[in-house]
């Protein structure tokens, strides 16, 4: 009996350290994630994300794509998607600038060019701008050609505007599947978000918007709101209970470039 046992012990030992049987838990799937288009109607969006890099990835850079800083500092990165416009980016900026904050705005090349001032303005507060595409499609359903024309035309509408040629874009909806590396090429970081506030939900509430962020924020954290493309003001009502949050919290708020340690904007801007 004894030697029975024996055996069968140094057999599961065998199996084990051979690599033939696994005892870990078995990876969770990853969260779905849904994308709301122009049309009104929601569609999975989880295939069209890439893998999350590992911590060695993120740290060097080696696949230019970002969903937060380093965890061993206490800090995070404010950003908005979508703007400008003239009724709720303006807003953003007046407490951004009460709180002596600043933060990334992903803009629409689009509506940049219909606020040119406003874009203006959230450079000389001291905040950073990046490119979100030209009018905010999914990138993966379109061709090598017209991703590159999208992003490429929104720089060149901020550069005109500002005379910065950024270097930093975010993906509308965060979907990148299949065309990182044309984006890539083409000299831009790809900065994207670990958490959601779920801002843009119609009806949802200042409260229930900071406490998304409470439940998800870490070290390192770069939160996804927005300062465009539909009604804000729950946004910007709970904007300042967020910073005071963060400040009693003792977190530090900075862009998303000095969180990164990558440039924003390119050698060759004129000013």
């Amino acid at each position: 009996m004894v030697r029975s046992l024996l055996a069968v012990s140094s057999l599961f030992l065998l199996l084990l350290s051979s690599g033939c049987m696994n005892l870990e838990a078995a990876s969770p799937t990853k969260t779905e994630k849904t994308i709301m288009l122009s049309n009104n109607h929601m569609q999975k969006a989880d295939a069209f994300h890439e893998q999350p890099l590992s911590l060695a990835e993120i740290q060097y850079g080696k696949n230019s794509v970002y969903f937060n800083g380093s965890r061993s500092k206490k800090w995070v990165a404010l950003t908005f998607d979508d703007g400008p416009d003239d009724i709720y980016t303006p807003a953003i900026l007046r407490i951004l600038n009460k709180y002596h904050v600043h933060a990334t705005f992903f803009l629409i090349g689009q509506k940049a060019a219909q606020y040119p001032n406003i874009v203006k303005q959230i450079v000389a507060d001291g905040n950073i701008i990046a490119d979100h595409s030209w009018d905010h499609p999914l990138l993966p359903k379109l061709s090598n050609q017209k991703v590159l024309s999208e992003i490429d035309r929104c720089r060149q509408q901020l550069k005109q505007i500002t005379g910065k040629d950024v270097a930093i874009m975010r993906p509308p909806y965060g979907a990148i599947k299949g065309k990182k590396q044309v984006i890539l090429r083409d000299g831009f970081q790809i900065v994207d978000w670990d958490v959601d506030t779920l801002d843009w939900k119609p009806g949802r509430t200042p409260e229930q918007i900071l406490n998304s962020i409470k439940k998800e924020l870490k070290h390192g954290s770069i939160i996804l709101d927005h300062s465009g493309g539909g009604n804000r003001s729950a946004t910007v009502k709970m904007l300042p209970a967020l910073i005071q949050y963060l400040n009693s919290k003792g977190y530090q708020m900075v862009t998303v470039d000095q969180m990164l340690h990558i440039p924003a904007y390119k050698l060759n801007e004129t000013n």
